[in-house]
């Protein structure tokens, strides 16, 4: 990229090169990066993320879109939905 991208990534921790978006953080190739996602979850403590977790223009966040009590309702919705679709199916 020609100017520096501030990438965020609240897709799947897989979709980015840990060691190469670390070097790019340290070698000021990118302006910032923000995440709630990592390749391992919960990540592990060999990954080069960790050396920048402080960085002051790296965020990291929980990843818990989830967790809200409308999502938690509409998730079991969902799944109640799929159990009796499976066993009026069957």
């Amino acid at each position: 990229m020609v100017k520096q991208p501030l990438i965020v990534n609240v897709a799947r921790g897989g979709i980015v090169d840990s060691q190469a978006l670390t070097d790019a953080i340290n070698n000021e190739q990118i302006i910032g990066y923000a995440s709630d996602v990592f390749e391992q979850e919960p990540i592990t403590a060999d990954d080069p993320l960790l050396t920048i977790a402080k960085h002051p223009r790296v965020i990291f966040s929980p990843h818990n879109a989830w967790s809200s009590k409308s999502a938690q309702e509409t998730l079991w919705q969902i799944l109640s939905k799929q159990v009796t679709d499976f066993i009026n199916s069957h």
